[in-house]
C-alpha cells in the first residue's frame, strides 16, 4: 500500500472538515487553506451574524455545489488576515492581538455579539488564552446578571 503525500493527507482532511455543515467558519490560520476568506471588516461580520441559519439537513450544507457557493467567502472569515492580502492588518504577535481586541471596537463587539448567541468550536484554541477568556468571562457573567433580572 502506498503511503499518502502530505497534501493528499491534507486536502482529504479539508475534505471531511467543509463537509461539517457549520453556520460560518473563523480561522485564525493566515493561508487560503480553507477557501476564499473575508478579512475582518464590519461587512464580514454582518455577513457571519445576519446569515441566515440553516438547519443541519439543508441542501446548501450537504450538496458539493451549493456548499461551494455557501461558503464562498461570506462565512468563512481569517480573524487575524490573510497573508495573500494587501487589505488589513496580519496579526503574528500578541502585541497585535491585544491591540487588535481593544482597538478595535468592532472585532471585540463582533467575537462577544458571536460568542454570545451562536454555538462555537474552537479548534486550535487554548482555554489558557487569556483574550479568549477575558471574552467569555464578559459573556458569562452578562448572562449572570441577565438571569438575576429574570428571576
Amino acid at each position: 500500500m502506498l503511503a499518502k503525500t502530505p497534501k493528499a493527507e491534507t486536502q482529504e482532511r479539508l475534505k471531511l472538515l467543509r463537509a461539517i455543515p457549520f453556520h460560518s467558519v473563523l480561522t485564525t490560520n493566515f493561508d487560503s487553506l480553507l477557501g476564499t476568506a473575508s478579512i475582518p471588516d464590519p461587512t464580514a461580520f454582518a455577513n457571519v451574524l445576519t446569515a441566515e441559519t440553516r438547519d443541519w439537513w439543508h441542501h446548501e450544507l450537504w450538496d458539493d455545489a451549493d456548499r461551494d457557493a455557501h461558503w464562498a467567502g461570506k462565512r468563512l472569515i481569517a480573524l487575524h488576515g490573510q497573508a495573500s492580502s494587501d487589505r488589513g492588518e496580519v496579526v503574528f504577535t500578541t502585541q497585535s492581538y491585544r491591540r487588535l481586541l481593544h482597538e478595535k471596537p468592532a472585532y471585540r463587539a463582533f467575537l462577544r455579539t458571536l460568542f454570545a448567541t451562536r454555538n462555537v468550536l474552537f479548534l486550535g484554541f487554548s482555554f489558557t488564552d487569556a483574550y479568549i477568556n477575558e471574552l467569555r468571562s464578559e459573556i458569562l457573567a452578562a448572562d449572570r446578571d441577565r438571569a438575576r433580572r429574570d428571576s
